[in-house]
C-alpha cells in the first residue's frame, strides 16, 4: 500500500508538466455542452403515407418530449419535421411531413428526447421509397362537426342516419340523417333519446333506451324501440339487454341480445330473431352451436352472421364445415354465387405482444380460387354491403409490422391472382359500405367520404 500511496504524486506532477507544455501562450475555446447520443432501434414508428408530397410518421413509443426527422442522403441533410407531444393522442405521436420525395429510395433519420432525459436518441430511418396511390377516387361529404356516437345506412342505400353527441359522455344527443344521392343534410331530432341506430327504411329505425314509460329500466335490461323518423314517435317493441350486441336490419330482420335466464339450468345464448313489423322474439333453432349475443356481427350487410356462422330467415343457421380450420374468418359472402371473401390466420408475436398474422383467401363453393401467397401481421377491413362479390372485392389493409408495405384500399383480383394497390391512405381504420356497384361511402371519426373504383 506505501507503494501505491508514493506512486500517485507521480503521476500528478507529470501529468500537470505534460499538459502545460507549449499551452502557455494558447486560448483555450470552451465547446458548450452537447447532448450524448445513442442508437435506438427499438422505437416502433409507421409509415403512414398521405399524398405525393405528404408522409406522416406514427410513433408508437411513449414519454417522448420532443423530436425532429431529418433527411440524410447525399448531401442534403434538411430538417423535415419537429414535433411535441399533443394530447389527447400523447402516447401516439406522429410526425407529419411535406417534402417533394424523390422516385428513389433515400435515408431518414428520426431524432427524439425522452422526458427526464438529455439524451438525443437517433432512430435510423434507411431506403425508404415513396409511393403513392390514387387509382380509387376519395371525396369527403361532410364533416361530423362532434363526436359521433352512433351511425347506420338505410338497406336500400340511400339515407345515412348518424346521431351526434357533445361528448363522449352522457348529454344531449341529436340525430341528423343525409341523402347520399341528393346530399341533403337535416337535424331531425336535437334530443334524441334512443342510442343504438338501425335503419329499417328511411323513414323508420329501430333503436334502444334505458328508459320504459317515464322509468329507469335497472341494471342490463333496455327497450327496443322503432322510431319514427317523420313523426318522432317511439313505438315499444320489447325487452332487450343492453349493453348488448345488435346486428344490422338485414331483409327486414335483425339479430338482437336478450335478457337470459338467471337459472343455471337453462341453456340461453342471449340471442333472438326479430322480423320488421313484429314484436315476439323468435329463437335460434340450432340449440347445439353457443351463439352468444356477444359474438353478433354488428356491422355487416351480407347477411346475419355470428363470427362465421349466417342466421337463416327461418331462424336456422348455416354453417360452412368445408373450412376446416377454426383459423379462419368470413369478412364477405354471397349466397347467390357462393362466393366467399375471408382470412387464414394465425397468432403471430410483434414487439412482446399476439397478433393475427393473415392471408387473404377466396372460395367459390367449396372450392379456394385465391390465396394470397405471404401472410402478414395486419387489421383488415372488408367494404361490407349485400351480395358483395357482385362488385369487387375491396379490403382495407393497416400493416402493424413497419416492412414497406402501404396501408391503404386494395382490390382482390381473382381472375389475374393478385391484390393491387388503389388508394394509398395510412391510418384511417374505416368502416366501408357499397352503395353501388363501383362506389362505397366511408365512415372515419372526422367525416363522411365517398370512394369511386374507376
Amino acid at each position: 500500500m506505501k507503494k501505491n500511496l508514493l506512486f500517485y504524486p507521480v503521476i500528478i506532477i507529470t501529468f500537470f508538466f505534460l499538459s502545460c507544455e507549449d499551452d502557455s501562450l494558447t486560448t483555450r475555446t470552451v465547446e458548450p455542452f452537447v447532448s450524448p447520443q445513442k442508437v435506438d432501434a427499438s422505437v416502433s414508428y409507421k409509415m403512414l403515407v398521405k399524398g405525393d408530397n405528404l408522409l406522416d410518421i406514427r410513433l408508437g413509443a411513449s414519454q417522448i418530449a420532443q423530436g425532429k426527422v431529418f433527411i440524410t442522403s447525399g448531401s442534403d441533410t434538411s430538417l423535415l419535421a419537429s414535433f411535441t407531444p399533443q394530447l389527447p393522442n400523447y402516447a401516439n405521436l406522429t410526425a407529419s411531413i411535406e417534402y417533394d420525395f424523390p422516385s428513389q429510395p433515400i435515408d431518414l433519420l428520426l431524432q427524439i428526447k425522452r422526458e427526464q432525459n438529455d439524451t438525443i436518441y437517433n432512430v435510423p430511418l434507411l431506403d425508404y421509397q415513396h409511393r403513392f396511390v390514387d387509382i380509387l377516387k376519395e371525396e369527403m361529404l361532410f364533416e361530423f362537426d362532434n363526436y359521433l356516437q352512433e351511425f347506420d345506412l338505410s338497406p336500400d342505400n340511400g339515407m345515412f342516419f348518424y346521431s351526434i353527441n357533445p361528448s363522449n359522455i352522457a348529454s344531449v344527443t341529436s340525430l341528423y340523417s343525409y341523402n347520399i344521392v341528393t346530399g341533403e343534410q337535416k337535424l331531425i331530432d336535437d334530443d334524441f333519446k334512443g342510442g343504438l341506430i338501425r335503419a329499417i327504411n328511411q323513414d323508420l329505425i329501430y333503436t334502444v333506451s334505458k328508459f320504459k314509460d317515464d322509468r329507469t329500466l335497472q341494471l342490463d335490461s333496455a327497450a327496443l324501440y322503432t322510431y319514427n323518423i317523420n313523426s318522432k314517435e317511439y313505438d315499444f317493441v320489447n325487452y332487450v339487454r343492453e349493453p348488448g350486441t345488435f346486428s344490422r336490419v338485414v331483409d327486414e330482420q335483425i339479430l338482437v341480445s336478450i335478457l337470459t335466464p338467471r337459472d343455471n339450468n337453462i341453456d340461453e345464448s342471449g340471442s333472438r330473431l326479430i322480423s320488421v313489423g313484429s314484436k315476439e322474439f323468435t329463437p335460434i333453432k340450432n340449440s347445439a352451436i353457443n351463439l352468444y349475443s356477444s359474438t353478433i356481427n354488428s356491422l355487416r350487410r351480407d347477411g346475419l352472421w355470428f363470427e362465421s356462422r349466417r342466421v337463416l330467415s327461418d331462424a336456422s343457421v348455416q354453417t360452412f364445415d368445408f373450412l376446416e380450420t377454426s383459423f379462419f374468418s368470413i369478412n364477405a359472402y354471397d349466397n347467390n354465387t357462393g362466393l366467399l371473401q375471408g382470412t387464414n390466420y394465425e397468432l403471430a408475436d410483434l414487439n412482446g405482444f399476439q397478433y393475427a398474422k393473415q392471408k387473404i383467401t377466396v372460395f367459390e363453393g367449396t372450392n379456394q380460387i385465391f390465396e394470397e401467397t405471404e401472410g402478414k401481421i395486419k387489421y383488415l377491413y372488408t367494404v361490407m354491403g349485400q351480395n358483395p362479390a357482385k362488385i369487387p372485392y375491396v379490403v382495407y389493409q393497416e400493416f402493424l409490422a413497419e416492412d414497406g408495405s402501404n396501408d391503404g384500399y386494395y382490390l382482390i383480383d381473382t381472375e389475374e391472382q393478385e391484390i393491387k394497390l388503389i388508394r394509398s391512405n395510412g391510418g384511417i381504420s374505416p368502416i366501408d359500405y357499397w352503395i353501388e356497384n363501383r362506389t362505397f361511402i366511408s365512415i372515419r371519426h372526422d367525416g363522411l367520404y365517398k370512394y369511386n373504383l374507376d
